[in-house]
């Protein structure tokens, strides 16, 4: 009935919650759609509730015969009506069985209608609206629904207890006055007859209440202490339940589902599975690497607009600055053959070692430079070694072994025709010799379909034995995780998490001052929080760190668009803080299983665990050597 009354713009509202996408229309007709249903709902429910069983126990029955004729006032009786268990007789429930029906027969008769009028595209998204408002009715309107009439119900009982146990004792009060005026008129004799202050004080005592026992003061104090309890479990579980919604929220907002999809696609785009030998690297930069990174031709054959040429071969990833090779390499005859052989050849030449690598400066052809040389040109660079620091590199692993953030860099330009150019030249002058170790392809993407950075390190091995070894990898980033309609609640959660942080900060300050840090740190929850608290300000110190080093990173290739901007360092620092951040998720979700500790599999779980903590620690040294 209300699906599509409001007319949705491009400027709406749209909040994301990983797979689940929810627009303010969505939303809007989700809640008319509950509030409609509401009424028939709990009136349908309320007859089947207040309705007496066919076969009603004959105490249940006097007990309400008995409640009827203690009542003396109007309103006491219409109180003690809406307390009654049953309000209805039993005939009640078939009518209440006669309304289900027919509003399930009229949602069905409306639902066909406006399915055959719509069509299949808009039926569908009907559905989505329909199993939306199902799930919000589920999680959020049925509670709320539940607490306000459990408070309703509350306060109308505790309104008519009061008046009943006031009644009850006014009728009290009068039949003890009324007992003691009969025996003061019947006994001549009585000397508090004589004497009106005796007889007012007798009057008194007799309607002052008997003090409790220690018996039933030791039950007060149970039930009261149970009651504090209760109510600091319920906080405790509240207060978590919305920390953990936090985090797992500010965990999944700065990831995206399609970060494997992206990394799958360039993966098989740049797909270096046929490279077995210098040779095969050479036609594979030649027939896939450069056509799929420089567009020059669209899909018809013709040439691309100068800003088609900016993308890759599939147009959706933008070419971040130029692509580079980067090559490490050994020193030449740094192994000894065996004596044996030394009559068949001298050529020996060691692994890959970041502590024993080539890093001297070379004409092209890798001929030693005569006196004072400086490069002249991009392919006279490629034969000057730089370091990590010069490249703003990192260590990383290979198939094989751990390199250098170093190397000989060849920058293939931001043209088709420069690449091949390059590419040609390098051939010519033999870049790729036995003494070479390792090339890696870098280059860094942009999707601003799905808003994310690819930095791709494509790294062929050439290992002593001979041969080559493919070893690619793809880290896709979100880099600006507050775009889109989310992005102020995603910013609103993260400053919501800094207040948390800082309750259980003080939280923790004032238990360690009432107990010592000794006696804290005993408890090995409490070691889980600290640990939460110390990732949670290593996550924040990070966050601080990583928009400082995007700031720098995008003001270098804003001023050297044509050259070469690292984003290894980026994509590794995105990586390590994306662990700290599931390393919180997984000790808040480990943390709230305590909260259930009152759980009875929980509790086992518990101390099965506790009890076999030995033997699991043992297991898990074994298997970590393993």
């Amino acid at each position: 009935m209300w699906y599509e009354t409001a007319q949705t713009t491009e400027n709406d509202f749209v909040l994301q919650l990983g797979p689940i996408v929810i627009s303010a229309g969505v939303l809007l007709i989700s809640i008319f759609g509950s509030l409609t249903v509401f009424p028939i709902n709990l009136l349908v429910v309320q007859l089947f509730r207040k309705s007496k069983p066919k076969n009603l126990s004959q105490e249940d029955q006097s007990n309400q015969n008995d409640q009827k004729r203690k009542l003396v006032s109007k309103r006491a009786k219409l109180l003690a009506f809406l307390k009654q268990k049953y309000w209805f007789p039993y005939y009640v429930t078939y009518i209440s069985w006669a309304l289900t029906i027919s509003a399930n027969l009229a949602c069905c008769f409306f639902v066909i209608m406006y399915s055959l009028d719509w069509g299949e595209q808009k039926a569908n998204e009907w559905l989505s609206s329909l199993v939306f408002s199902t799930v919000q009715s589920v999680f959020f309107v049925q509670p709320i629904k539940v607490i306000f009439l459990a408070a309703i119900i509350a306060l109308i009982f505790k309104t008519l207890d009061d008046e009943e146990e006031d009644e009850e004792q006014e009728q009290e009060n009068k039949k003890a006055m009324e007992a003691q005026e009969n025996a003061e008129m019947n006994s001549d004799e009585d000397p508090f007859r004589l004497d009106p202050v005796l007889t007012l004080d007798r009057i008194n005592s007799a309607l002052v209440q008997v003090p409790p026992t220690g018996q039933d003061l030791d039950q007060v104090r149970l039930k009261r202490d149970r009651e504090k309890r209760s109510k600091a479990l319920i906080k405790e579980v509240v207060i978590y339940v919305v920390f953990l919604f936090l985090i797992s929220y500010i965990a999944w907002g700065h990831n995206d589902l399609n970060v494997y999809r992206m990394n799958d696609h360039l993966y098989a785009m740049f797909d270096a599975s046929d490279v077995n030998d210098g040779n095969s690297f050479w036609s594979w930069t030649e027939n896939t690497i450069i056509p799929n990174l420089y567009s020059m031709r669209d899909y018809r054959g013709d040439p691309t607009t100068k800003r088609e040429r900016k993308f890759t071969v599939d147009g959706y990833s933008y070419r971040v600055g130029p692509s580079r090779l980067r090559q490490l390499r050994i020193p030449p005859e740094k192994c000894k053959v065996a004596i044996e052989m030394a009559k068949s050849t001298q050529i020996c030449n060691i692994a890959y070692s970041m502590f024993s690598q080539e890093e001297g400066t070379f004409e092209p052809g890798w001929l030693s430079p005569n006196g004072n040389y400086t490069p002249q040109s991009k392919l006279e660079s490629a034969f000057t070694y730089q370091t990590a620091f010069d490249l703003a590199g990192l260590p990383y692993w290979g198939y094989y072994t751990t390199y250098s953030g170093g190397g000989y860099i060849a920058d293939m330009g931001i043209t088709e025709g420069q690449a091949m150019s390059m590419m040609n030249q390098l051939k010519d002058s033999i870049w790729l010799d036995i003494y070479t170790r390792m090339i890696a392809l870098e280059f860094t993407t942009y999707n601003p379909n799905v808003n994310l950075f690819s930095y791709i390190l494509y790294t062929i091995e050439f290992p002593p034995i001979g041969g080559a070894t493919p070893f690619p990898k793809v880290s896709s980033i979100q880099i600006y995780s507050g775009v889109g309609g989310d992005g102020a609640l995603l910013l609103g959660a993260e400053i919501v998490y800094i207040f948390f942080m800082i309750y259980f900060i003080g939280a923790m300050v004032m238990q360690v001052k009432a107990n010592g840090a000794k006696a804290y740190l005993a408890q090995p929850w409490n070691v889980c929080e600290v640990v939460i608290i110390i990732a949670s300000i290593i996550a924040l110190a990070m966050y601080i760190i990583k928009e400082l080093l995007l700031a720098t990173i995008l003001d270098d290739l804003n001023a050297n668009p044509e050259e070469y901007t690292n984003y290894m360092l980026l994509a590794e620092y995105m990586n390590i803080w994306n662990y700290v951040l599931g390393i919180i998720v997984f000790l808040a979700t480990i943390k709230f299983l305590r909260i259930l500790r009152f759980n009875k599999h929980i509790d086992e779980l518990a101390s099965t665990m506790k009890f076999l903590k030995i033997e699991i620690f043992q297991f898990s040294d074994r298997k970590s050597v393993v």
